[in-house]
């Protein structure tokens, strides 16, 4: 979680509740997993996140009602269970989702969140993308996969 008062620089930033086996990140191979014996948490930021080159925030949840800024980037949003992460040529990020997020997922006060992708906040890049990732299957017809309560995305090209 970042609170209200974080504020975060930095070139490049990868944020999850998801785990990684040493060997796979040792040889550069990210995939993620949810672990079964965590629960599904969110990933909130309520703060002001500043990047250079990318802002990744992947978990079974996210929720934004803060500020996050890339310049010359790429945000994104990722949902899941299990996802792989991709460094690009030109040193962006790309996140394939392999296992949607099937369970309840818990907020830092042990809300049962409805969205799994929430954001009220501010996404700013100027010069690349904002891309919000979910898979979805069958059973979730009645849940909201994105939320996007107010028009404050915003891309600068």
């Amino acid at each position: 979680m970042f609170g209200a008062d974080a504020t975060v620089y930095v070139n490049g930033l990868i944020v999850t509740t998801l785990s990684i086996s040493n060997k796979d990140f040792i040889n550069s191979n990210y995939e993620f997993h949810q672990d079964p014996n965590n629960p599904l948490v969110a990933v909130t930021n309520a703060g002001t996140i500043n990047a250079r080159g990318y802002v990744g925030l992947l978990t079974s949840a996210v929720k934004n009602t803060g500020t996050i800024t890339v310049n010359l980037g790429i945000i994104v949003l990722v949902s899941g269970e299990a996802a792989t992460l991709d460094f690009n040529e030109d040193g962006l990020i790309n996140f394939v989702v392999t296992e949607a997020t099937t369970g309840k997922v818990m907020d830092r006060e042990s809300n049962v969140l409805r969205d799994l992708i929430y954001n009220t906040g501010l996404l700013r890049v100027n010069g690349w993308q904002v891309q919000l990732s979910v898979a979805r299957g069958v059973s979730d017809v009645a849940r909201y996969v994105v939320s996007q309560e107010e028009a404050r995305g915003k891309c600068n090209h």
